[in-house]
């Protein structure tokens, strides 16, 4: 928490002070037009600036965000966007400022916006496609079903909540993986069955495991959507201890 607090206190305290330096050089170019300074050259000035704020941001804000181990993601996926989002923007307001500075006057609004516009467009596309890949979920699996395959042995079931939940409590014989997981950990044969569990209903973990393992080419992957709570709440038999 006050880590989490010093990062948000760092980042309005960044915010204020560039927002200061932005407002005095607003004043000291409008003040400076148009005798030292033409209407025009202010004008691309000003570009160059925001164009300098934007590369500044997209740059900061990614480091600031929430710590990826706090987030119900699939931590490589989110990783890509962030580094993605970093780079589209930077690069938008790079060429924002080059357009607001080189490209003809009666034109140079109209690039500039359009290059930072585009950037923009392509990190909100990255993003959708990223959240339409929740329709890709792998079938899911009740509580009660698992344990009529785990009792046939036809299963490998996967717990991707923390170690120490691992340790109170976990469905019989499942191994306890990082959601970020390496393909080594999981069965050799691609058709062989697995079932991924976190918490509860809720949690993502889970179904980004799963598609992650689907990503790999793993055909009979399930979600026990339930989660370790849903497979107590059962009273199903449960496992502790390493």
């Amino acid at each position: 928490m006050t880590t989490n607090r010093s990062q948000t206190s760092r980042a309005i305290g960044s915010s204020l002070i560039i927002a200061g330096l932005f407002l005095q050089a607003s004043i000291a170019l409008k003040w400076l037009t148009p005798d030292p300074l033409s209407a025009e050259m202010a004008h691309r000035l000003m570009g160059v600036l925001m164009g300098a704020l934007v590369v500044f941001y997209a740059n900061d804000v990614p480091k600031s965000l929430t710590p990826l181990v706090r987030m119900r993601c699939d931590p490589a996926a989110e990783q890509a966007l962030r580094r993605f989002a970093g780079w589209s923007l930077a690069l938008g307001g790079a060429a924002f400022a080059a357009a607001s500075i080189l490209a003809p006057y009666e034109s140079a609004d109209a690039i500039a916006v359009s290059a930072l516009g585009s950037s923009v467009l392509l990190v909100v596309a990255r993003l959708a496609g990223m959240l339409s890949g929740g329709s890709k979920d792998a079938r899911v699996i009740s509580p009660g079903d698992l344990r009529q395959l785990i009792e046939e042995k036809k299963v490998t079931v996967v717990d991707v909540n923390s170690p120490e939940s691992w340790k109170r409590a976990r469905v019989p014989g499942a191994i306890n993986l990082d959601p970020a997981y390496d393909g080594g950990d999981l069965p050799s044969d691609k058709d062989a069955p697995v079932v991924f569990y976190c918490s509860n209903s809720m949690c993502r973990k889970a179904p980004n495991a799963a598609r992650r393992a689907q990503e790999m080419g793993y055909r009979n992957v399930q979600v026990m959507k339930a989660g370790i709570k849903g497979w107590v709440a059962k009273d199903l038999p449960t496992e502790s201890g390493e």
